[in-house]
């Protein structure tokens, strides 16, 4: 018997047996959407964070990157988890860093990988060990901010340090170039290397990349932790509601008297 001022409101068996079978499936692709904008709000920090990241860092569309992008999605709808990642992909061809350990030094705050032309210059001896290569204000970058590869390779080619060989300048094709310029290491008196100068005239040498010790070197730091939980905050209760929604079909449920 209801109670007095109850409706006396029932929920058929069936809806309600539905409705439990299709509860997890609606956790997992709250769980799945909120990876993805955990994607999109980390995108959104790397963009505040870093100087002019690239697309292969940091998409054009970042709610809808496709395969572009450093960060992957991955889930199990009938699991309920997934995680988000930093792919272990070379972003281009002659590309030297993955997507992952371009990133790692900019969440943990350890030394970044060198990169393929710091790898070729140690290799020669220009490079001091444990050191990095940066751009000087007076080298040409490209629109990210990174030297640009037809520079390095000209820088590597003169001073032969390049791992082909056939790249390598020689006096002869030095002689057939109509633009006269050489690359020199510049050293201090104890003979250790700090940066490398570009020639174009007897007059001119302009710095070309300054060598600094690994513990000078400082990364941009990206709360990778820390903004991935802010967004689960925010946009977990919403999804769920959403798929809650879904199954909750009223037009199933009856009222009896």
């Amino acid at each position: 018997m209801p109670l007095k001022g109850d409706t006396g409101l029932k929920i058929p068996r069936q809806y309600l047996r539905e409705v439990a079978k299709k509860f997890p499936d609606a956790v997992g692709k709250a769980v799945r959407d909120t990876l993805f904008d955990v994607r999109t709000g980390l995108y959104e920090e790397m963009e505040d964070v870093f100087d002019r990241p690239t697309p292969f860092i940091v998409p054009k569309n970042k709610k809808k990157p496709g395969r572009r992008g450093s960060l992957f999605v991955e889930y199990s709808i009938k699991d309920q988890n997934g995680r988000v990642y930093a792919k272990d992909l070379k972003g281009a061809v002659g590309s030297s860093l993955t997507a992952e350990e371009i990133l790692l030094p900019h969440i943990t705050g350890q030394d970044r990988e060198h990169k393929r032309f710091e790898k070729a210059l140690y290799r020669i001896g220009a490079l001091p060990k444990g050191w990095y290569a940066v751009p000087s204000e007076e080298a040409r970058l490209d629109k990210y901010g990174n030297l640009t590869r037809g520079s390095i390779t000209q820088m590597l080619s003169y001073l032969r340090a390049n791992p082909d060989a056939m790249q390598n300048t020689t006096t002869k094709s030095m002689a057939s170039k109509k633009e006269k310029y050489s690359y020199f290491v510049v050293r201090d008196r104890s003979g250790r290397p700090y940066g490398i100068k570009k020639r174009t005239s007897k007059r001119i040498a302009r710095w070309f990349v300054i060598f600094v010790d690994g513990s000078d070197y400082e990364a941009e730091r990206l709360d990778f932790q820390y903004v991935g939980e802010l967004v689960i905050k925010r946009q977990w209760p919403k999804n769920f509601a959403f798929w809650r929604k879904q199954i909750f079909d009223q037009r199933k449920r009856k009222v009896a008297a």
